[in-house]
Protein backbone atom coordinates (compact mmCIF):
# COMPACT_ATOMS: atom_id res chain seq x y z
CA UNK A 1 0.00 0.00 0.00
CA UNK A 2 1.33 3.31 -0.66
CA UNK A 3 1.69 5.78 1.31
CA UNK A 4 0.17 8.60 -0.13
CA UNK A 5 -3.14 10.28 0.89
CA UNK A 6 -4.90 8.60 -1.80
CA UNK A 7 -3.65 5.57 -0.64
CA UNK A 8 -4.82 5.74 2.65
CA UNK A 9 -8.21 7.21 2.02
CA UNK A 10 -8.74 3.93 -0.18
CA UNK A 11 -7.24 1.36 2.29
CA UNK A 12 -9.70 3.08 4.95
CA UNK A 13 -12.69 3.00 3.04
CA UNK A 14 -12.41 -0.64 2.19
CA UNK A 15 -11.92 -1.71 5.61
CA UNK A 16 -15.01 0.65 6.08
CA UNK A 17 -17.03 -1.00 3.89
CA UNK A 18 -15.83 -4.44 5.12
CA UNK A 19 -16.91 -3.58 9.10
CA UNK A 20 -19.83 -1.56 7.30
CA UNK A 21 -23.70 -2.07 8.86
CA UNK A 22 -25.39 -3.57 6.05
CA UNK A 23 -29.40 -2.54 5.22
CA UNK A 24 -31.59 -4.57 3.15
CA UNK A 25 -32.33 -1.68 0.72
CA UNK A 26 -35.78 -1.34 -1.70
CA UNK A 27 -35.22 2.38 -3.28
CA UNK A 28 -39.28 2.45 -3.49
CA UNK A 29 -40.25 1.96 -0.11
CA UNK A 30 -37.19 2.70 1.89
CA UNK A 31 -37.06 6.16 3.54
CA UNK A 32 -33.71 7.43 5.18
CA UNK A 33 -32.06 10.63 6.09
CA UNK A 34 -28.84 11.48 6.06
CA UNK A 35 -27.55 14.64 9.02
CA UNK A 36 -24.40 15.18 9.51
CA UNK A 37 -21.56 17.88 11.11
CA UNK A 38 -23.96 19.58 13.60
CA UNK A 39 -21.10 20.29 16.27
CA UNK A 40 -23.24 20.64 19.04
CA UNK A 41 -21.12 22.08 21.45
CA UNK A 42 -21.35 24.38 24.51
CA UNK A 43 -23.70 26.63 23.56
CA UNK A 44 -21.01 29.85 23.79
CA UNK A 45 -19.87 32.15 20.83
CA UNK A 46 -18.33 29.34 18.64
CA UNK A 47 -21.31 26.99 19.26
CA UNK A 48 -22.66 28.09 15.79
CA UNK A 49 -25.24 25.21 16.24
CA UNK A 50 -27.33 26.86 18.62
CA UNK A 51 -28.90 28.98 15.57
CA UNK A 52 -30.07 25.92 13.54
CA UNK A 53 -31.15 24.21 16.72
CA UNK A 54 -34.79 25.08 16.05
CA UNK A 55 -34.41 23.67 11.69
CA UNK A 56 -33.11 20.78 13.05
CA UNK A 57 -35.91 20.23 15.49
CA UNK A 58 -38.27 20.62 12.89
CA UNK A 59 -36.86 18.72 10.37
CA UNK A 60 -36.55 15.51 12.94
CA UNK A 61 -40.18 16.29 13.51
CA UNK A 62 -41.16 15.87 9.71
CA UNK A 63 -38.38 12.76 9.43
CA UNK A 64 -39.92 11.13 12.09
CA UNK A 65 -44.06 12.12 11.33
CA UNK A 66 -43.12 10.30 7.87
CA UNK A 67 -41.20 7.07 8.99
CA UNK A 68 -37.89 8.19 7.84
CA UNK A 69 -34.29 6.06 9.37
CA UNK A 70 -32.59 8.52 11.07
CA UNK A 71 -28.71 8.61 10.08
CA UNK A 72 -26.47 10.88 11.98
CA UNK A 73 -23.72 10.77 10.03
CA UNK A 74 -20.68 11.71 12.36
CA UNK A 75 -19.38 15.08 14.01
CA UNK A 76 -23.07 15.78 15.71
CA UNK A 77 -21.59 16.05 19.26
CA UNK A 78 -18.40 18.77 19.07
CA UNK A 79 -16.10 15.92 20.92
CA UNK A 80 -12.75 17.87 20.25
CA UNK A 81 -14.27 20.88 21.41
CA UNK A 82 -14.96 19.61 24.63
CA UNK A 83 -15.43 16.64 26.65
CA UNK A 84 -18.64 14.48 25.25
CA UNK A 85 -21.00 14.23 28.31
CA UNK A 86 -20.78 18.12 28.84
CA UNK A 87 -21.97 18.42 24.86
CA UNK A 88 -24.54 15.98 26.04
CA UNK A 89 -25.99 18.12 29.41
CA UNK A 90 -26.60 21.13 26.46
CA UNK A 91 -29.07 19.96 24.04
CA UNK A 92 -31.66 18.27 25.74
CA UNK A 93 -34.21 19.11 23.30
CA UNK A 94 -32.34 16.97 20.34
CA UNK A 95 -31.74 14.34 22.29
CA UNK A 96 -34.84 13.49 23.37
CA UNK A 97 -36.36 14.67 19.07
CA UNK A 98 -33.43 12.05 18.03
CA UNK A 99 -34.87 9.56 20.80
CA UNK A 100 -38.05 8.83 19.10
CA UNK A 101 -35.68 7.19 16.40
CA UNK A 102 -34.78 4.54 18.61
CA UNK A 103 -34.10 1.56 18.37
CA UNK A 104 -35.13 0.48 14.37
CA UNK A 105 -35.00 3.76 12.64
CA UNK A 106 -31.63 5.27 14.22
CA UNK A 107 -28.28 4.71 12.50
CA UNK A 108 -25.08 6.66 14.02
CA UNK A 109 -21.63 6.89 12.19
CA UNK A 110 -18.87 8.21 13.81
CA UNK A 111 -16.61 10.82 12.31
CA UNK A 112 -13.51 12.42 13.41
CA UNK A 113 -15.35 15.27 16.38
CA UNK A 114 -17.57 12.51 17.58
CA UNK A 115 -14.89 9.52 17.13
CA UNK A 116 -15.02 8.28 21.32
CA UNK A 117 -18.68 7.22 20.45
CA UNK A 118 -17.04 4.18 18.94
CA UNK A 119 -16.01 3.22 22.72
CA UNK A 120 -18.03 0.65 24.29
CA UNK A 121 -17.33 3.02 27.98
CA UNK A 122 -18.19 6.41 26.49
CA UNK A 123 -20.98 5.21 24.11
CA UNK A 124 -22.63 4.15 27.23
CA UNK A 125 -22.95 8.28 28.35
CA UNK A 126 -24.84 8.16 24.89
CA UNK A 127 -27.11 5.57 26.10
CA UNK A 128 -27.94 6.88 29.69
CA UNK A 129 -28.40 10.81 28.45
CA UNK A 130 -30.81 9.42 25.36
CA UNK A 131 -32.97 7.05 28.27
CA UNK A 132 -32.01 3.95 25.74
CA UNK A 133 -30.26 0.46 27.01
CA UNK A 134 -27.60 0.97 24.24
CA UNK A 135 -26.92 2.77 21.10
CA UNK A 136 -25.07 1.34 18.38
CA UNK A 137 -22.03 3.31 16.36
CA UNK A 138 -20.42 2.06 13.25
CA UNK A 139 -17.59 3.15 11.16
CA UNK A 140 -19.94 3.28 7.80
CA UNK A 141 -23.17 2.19 6.14
CA UNK A 142 -24.14 0.26 3.17
CA UNK A 143 -27.65 0.46 1.64
CA UNK A 144 -27.50 -2.63 -0.66
CA UNK A 145 -24.29 -3.07 -2.39
CA UNK A 146 -24.30 0.05 -4.21
CA UNK A 147 -24.68 2.83 -1.67
CA UNK A 148 -21.85 3.64 0.66
CA UNK A 149 -22.19 6.01 3.26
CA UNK A 150 -19.20 7.42 5.39
CA UNK A 151 -18.69 10.62 7.49
CA UNK A 152 -15.56 11.41 5.05
CA UNK A 153 -12.86 11.95 6.78
CA UNK A 154 -11.40 8.40 6.13
CA UNK A 155 -7.66 8.12 5.16
CA UNK A 156 -7.20 12.19 6.11
CA UNK A 157 -3.93 12.39 7.78
CA UNK A 158 -4.73 14.57 11.00
CA UNK A 159 -8.48 13.90 11.01
CA UNK A 160 -8.13 9.73 10.62
CA UNK A 161 -4.68 8.66 10.79
CA UNK A 162 -3.84 11.20 13.90
CA UNK A 163 -7.07 11.18 15.62
CA UNK A 164 -5.74 11.54 18.83
CA UNK A 165 -2.95 14.12 18.77
CA UNK A 166 -5.13 16.26 16.41
CA UNK A 167 -8.16 15.75 19.35
CA UNK A 168 -5.89 17.10 21.92
CA UNK A 169 -4.85 20.47 20.17
CA UNK A 170 -8.00 21.39 18.93
CA UNK A 171 -9.68 20.90 22.28
CA UNK A 172 -6.82 23.43 23.59
CA UNK A 173 -7.17 25.43 20.20
CA UNK A 174 -10.66 26.03 20.26
CA UNK A 175 -10.51 27.22 24.00
CA UNK A 176 -7.59 29.72 23.04
CA UNK A 177 -9.46 31.08 20.05
CA UNK A 178 -12.59 31.45 21.98
CA UNK A 179 -10.95 33.60 24.53
CA UNK A 180 -8.22 35.85 22.15
CA UNK A 181 -10.75 36.31 19.11
CA UNK A 182 -14.39 36.38 20.44
CA UNK A 183 -15.43 33.22 19.11
CA UNK A 184 -15.09 34.31 15.32
CA UNK A 185 -15.63 31.85 13.08
CA UNK A 186 -13.23 29.28 11.62
CA UNK A 187 -14.14 26.68 8.43
CA UNK A 188 -14.32 23.23 9.50
CA UNK A 189 -11.41 22.53 6.80
CA UNK A 190 -9.63 25.13 4.26
CA UNK A 191 -10.37 24.62 0.55
CA UNK A 192 -7.55 22.42 -0.44
CA UNK A 193 -8.14 19.46 2.00
CA UNK A 194 -12.72 19.88 1.00
CA UNK A 195 -11.64 19.87 -2.52
CA UNK A 196 -9.59 16.84 -1.84
CA UNK A 197 -11.32 14.95 0.09
CA UNK A 198 -14.66 15.00 -2.56
CA UNK A 199 -11.73 14.08 -5.60
CA UNK A 200 -10.98 11.26 -3.52
CA UNK A 201 -14.26 9.62 -2.33
CA UNK A 202 -15.48 10.20 -6.15
CA UNK A 203 -12.27 8.73 -7.21
CA UNK A 204 -12.94 5.30 -4.60
CA UNK A 205 -16.81 5.34 -5.89
CA UNK A 206 -15.88 5.15 -9.50
CA UNK A 207 -13.00 2.35 -8.81
CA UNK A 208 -15.82 0.75 -6.76
CA UNK A 209 -18.75 1.51 -9.33
CA UNK A 210 -20.81 2.46 -6.31
CA UNK A 211 -22.68 5.72 -4.98
CA UNK A 212 -20.65 7.34 -1.92
CA UNK A 213 -22.76 9.58 0.51
CA UNK A 214 -20.61 11.52 2.86
CA UNK A 215 -20.61 14.62 5.32
CA UNK A 216 -17.45 15.98 7.10
CA UNK A 217 -15.98 18.77 4.64
CA UNK A 218 -19.60 21.21 5.43
CA UNK A 219 -19.98 21.46 1.66
CA UNK A 220 -23.10 20.19 0.00
CA UNK A 221 -22.77 18.02 -3.37
CA UNK A 222 -25.29 16.54 -5.40
CA UNK A 223 -24.48 13.95 -8.20
CA UNK A 224 -20.65 15.41 -8.08
CA UNK A 225 -21.64 19.13 -8.69
CA UNK A 226 -21.05 21.72 -5.73
CA UNK A 227 -24.31 23.57 -3.61
CA UNK A 228 -22.47 26.41 -5.18
CA UNK A 229 -22.73 25.51 -8.51
CA UNK A 230 -26.72 24.11 -8.37
CA UNK A 231 -27.52 28.28 -6.30
CA UNK A 232 -25.43 30.25 -9.05
CA UNK A 233 -27.34 28.05 -11.49
CA UNK A 234 -30.71 28.33 -9.71
CA UNK A 235 -30.20 32.02 -8.68
CA UNK A 236 -29.39 32.70 -12.77
CA UNK A 237 -32.59 31.12 -13.51
CA UNK A 238 -34.47 33.16 -10.87
CA UNK A 239 -32.85 36.28 -12.55
CA UNK A 240 -34.11 35.74 -15.70
CA UNK A 241 -37.59 34.26 -14.96
CA UNK A 242 -37.69 37.80 -13.11
CA UNK A 243 -36.13 40.37 -15.49
CA UNK A 244 -38.66 38.51 -18.32
CA UNK A 245 -41.92 38.75 -16.35
CA UNK A 246 -41.70 42.11 -13.87
CA UNK A 247 -45.48 42.49 -13.11
CA UNK A 248 -46.06 41.89 -9.57
CA UNK A 249 -47.70 38.72 -9.87
CA UNK A 250 -43.62 37.52 -9.52
CA UNK A 251 -44.09 37.70 -5.66
CA UNK A 252 -42.63 34.72 -4.53
CA UNK A 253 -39.85 34.39 -7.34
CA UNK A 254 -38.48 37.92 -6.09
CA UNK A 255 -38.38 36.53 -2.24
CA UNK A 256 -37.16 32.68 -3.32
CA UNK A 257 -34.40 34.86 -5.60
CA UNK A 258 -33.97 37.60 -2.21
CA UNK A 259 -33.89 34.19 -0.24
CA UNK A 260 -31.09 32.39 -2.34
CA UNK A 261 -28.80 35.52 -2.53
CA UNK A 262 -28.74 35.79 0.80
CA UNK A 263 -27.94 32.21 1.44
CA UNK A 264 -25.12 32.71 -0.96
CA UNK A 265 -23.44 36.04 0.67
CA UNK A 266 -23.89 34.72 3.67
CA UNK A 267 -21.83 31.67 2.98
CA UNK A 268 -19.47 32.99 0.58
CA UNK A 269 -16.55 33.69 2.51
CA UNK A 270 -16.46 29.61 3.41
CA UNK A 271 -17.10 28.69 -0.14
CA UNK A 272 -15.08 30.94 -2.55
CA UNK A 273 -12.17 28.81 -2.66
CA UNK A 274 -14.00 25.77 -3.29
CA UNK A 275 -14.71 23.86 -6.81
CA UNK A 276 -17.16 21.19 -7.71
CA UNK A 277 -15.48 17.99 -9.15
CA UNK A 278 -14.93 18.47 -13.29
CA UNK A 279 -17.89 18.84 -15.60
CA UNK A 280 -18.55 15.30 -17.05
CA UNK A 281 -18.26 13.31 -13.70
CA UNK A 282 -20.32 9.98 -13.19
CA UNK A 283 -23.17 11.10 -10.49
CA UNK A 284 -21.84 9.39 -7.86
CA UNK A 285 -20.46 11.38 -5.49
CA UNK A 286 -22.98 13.24 -2.59
CA UNK A 287 -22.38 15.20 0.63
CA UNK A 288 -24.82 16.13 3.10
CA UNK A 289 -23.41 19.65 4.09
CA UNK A 290 -23.92 20.76 7.48
CA UNK A 291 -26.43 21.04 10.34
CA UNK A 292 -24.75 24.57 11.90
CA UNK A 293 -25.71 27.28 8.78
CA UNK A 294 -27.16 30.41 10.09
CA UNK A 295 -30.85 29.17 10.97
CA UNK A 296 -30.17 26.65 8.45
CA UNK A 297 -29.31 23.08 7.48
CA UNK A 298 -29.04 20.81 4.80
CA UNK A 299 -29.37 17.34 4.19
CA UNK A 300 -29.47 14.30 1.98
CA UNK A 301 -33.20 11.81 1.51
CA UNK A 302 -33.37 8.80 -0.40
CA UNK A 303 -37.24 8.03 -0.28
CA UNK A 304 -39.77 6.97 -3.39
CA UNK A 305 -37.20 5.91 -5.44
CA UNK A 306 -35.34 9.00 -5.13
CA UNK A 307 -32.34 10.85 -4.04
CA UNK A 308 -32.37 14.49 -2.25
CA UNK A 309 -30.44 17.21 -1.59
CA UNK A 310 -32.78 19.11 1.02
CA UNK A 311 -32.40 22.29 3.08
CA UNK A 312 -34.40 23.07 6.44
CA UNK A 313 -34.58 26.97 6.99
CA UNK A 314 -35.70 28.49 10.61
CA UNK A 315 -35.49 31.75 10.30
CA UNK A 316 -36.97 34.18 13.24
CA UNK A 317 -40.52 35.40 13.41
CA UNK A 318 -40.92 32.93 9.94
CA UNK A 319 -42.29 29.05 9.95
CA UNK A 320 -39.53 26.26 9.39
CA UNK A 321 -39.42 25.47 5.18
CA UNK A 322 -37.90 22.58 3.84
CA UNK A 323 -36.69 23.43 0.40
CA UNK A 324 -35.54 20.36 -2.25
CA UNK A 325 -32.13 21.89 -4.16
CA UNK A 326 -31.73 18.71 -6.39
CA UNK A 327 -33.59 15.62 -7.43
CA UNK A 328 -32.84 12.56 -8.98
CA UNK A 329 -33.96 8.79 -9.87
CA UNK A 330 -31.72 6.15 -7.95
CA UNK A 331 -32.35 3.92 -11.08
CA UNK A 332 -31.22 6.69 -13.58
CA UNK A 333 -27.77 7.33 -11.64
CA UNK A 334 -27.20 3.52 -11.21
CA UNK A 335 -27.58 3.85 -15.00
CA UNK A 336 -25.26 5.79 -15.67
CA UNK A 337 -22.39 3.94 -13.27
CA UNK A 338 -23.43 0.61 -15.21
CA UNK A 339 -22.75 2.59 -18.38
Amino acid sequence: MKFTEKGMTFKRLDEHRERARRENFDPDTCRFVMLSDAHKWDGKIQDFFKYSEPAYLAALDYYFDNDFTLVLLGDIEEGAGDQLPHVLERYPKTLISENRFLPGRYIRVYGNHDHDWKKDDVRKLLADAMGAPSVDVCPALLLGDRIMVVHGHEGDLFSDELHGFTQVILRLFKKWAETLFSGGPSAAENSRIRNTRAKLLYKWGKTNNIIVIAGHTHFAYFESVSLTRHLHDKIKNLEESVKANPQPGLDKEKRDLDQEKNFMVAQDKFWKKNQSLPKGALPLYFNTGCCKYDCALTGIEISGAEIRLVRWTALPGSLPERSILGNRRLADILARLKT
